[in-house]
């Protein structure tokens, strides 16, 4: 992936048991290193793992990719738990300044120095339980109460949404970008335009959802799932020029809906 960063992934039969994986990939990982023997290539081995990557036979420690923690059953219930012990004491220390901000003071407090932190894996935790995922609702749902707010006014007034819809906002905003043609060329050949539009939009994108045979829950609600959101905005949103002014667009609808009474916390949500 990069140029100190090195990944092999093979497929193997779920009936494949453990100790023959093992092998197979112990004996890549030997050719491997005798490749960088023989190109002065050296490996660091604390940074080395072999995982079994699989929903209920996943075996291996918790490992990190590219900062984002992965747990080998793909639960992500680490990677939530680390962000919101992060998240946690920063949003309390914040709480013991609210004496001397106002609110708009505060609220642009949390956005500097805490969303960041908690938003950079949201590609990564996509998939994870909602039940999981609403442990950070939660943190952020306790601020906005501690200041004595609804988390209606907070975003109407604010522009403080939930962490759900902003996560859901900002996975569109990717898919956008695929559509704007402004990403890798991978991210183009694993999200192809479809050859049929449907009535929607005229840019619509496979979402593979077809081919999955099992786990449809867990793919659908990974960014697969988003596609079909996608696919069924109005041609107006997608139709906008950049990712900023789609993603401005996505809000206002959203906000439309908290204005109205709607239900608007999952306006884009494949839940």
């Amino acid at each position: 992936m990069f140029a100190d960063d090195l990944n092999v992934f093979k497929r193997f039969d779920v009936a494949t048991p453990v100790e023959a994986i093992n092998t197979d990939m112990q004996r890549t990982r030997e050719a491997v290193h005798s490749w960088g023997r023989r190109n002065r290539v050296t490996f660091d081995a604390s940074k080395e793992h072999i995982v079994i990557i699989h929903p209920l036979h996943g075996w291996g420690d918790t490992f990190k990719l590219l900062g984002c923690l992965i747990d080998v059953k793909l639960l992500m219930n680490e990677a939530i738990d680390n962000i919101v012990s992060h998240a946690r004491p920063k949003m309390n220390a914040l709480l013991r300044t609210r004496g001397i901000y106002n609110h708009k003071d505060m609220f642009q407090q949390f956005k500097t120095h805490i969303w960041g932190g908690m938003e950079y894996q949201n590609g990564v935790i996509l998939h994870a339980a909602p039940s999981s995922l609403d442990k950070i609702d939660r943190l952020q749902r306790h601020y906005v109460h501690e200041l004595q707010l609804t988390e209606e006014s907070a975003f109407l007034d604010y522009n403080f949404a939930p962490p759900s819809l902003r996560r859901d906002i900002g996975i569109l905003g990717f898919l956008h970008k695929r559509v704007l043609g402004q990403c890798h060329e991978a991210v183009v050949r694993m999200f192809p335009f479809l050859p049929v539009h449907e009535p929607w939009h005229d840019k619509q994108l496979d979402s593979h959802l077809y081919e999955s045979t099992c786990r449809q829950v867990l793919f659908s609600r990974s960014v697969f799932g988003m596609v079909n959101i996608y696919n069924r905005l109005p041609q107006y949103v997608v139709d906008s020029a950049s990712v900023s002014n789609f993603q401005k667009e996505l809000t206002h609808i959203a906000r439309h809906r908290c204005s109205n009474g709607l239900a608007w916390k999952n306006t884009f949500s494949t839940r």
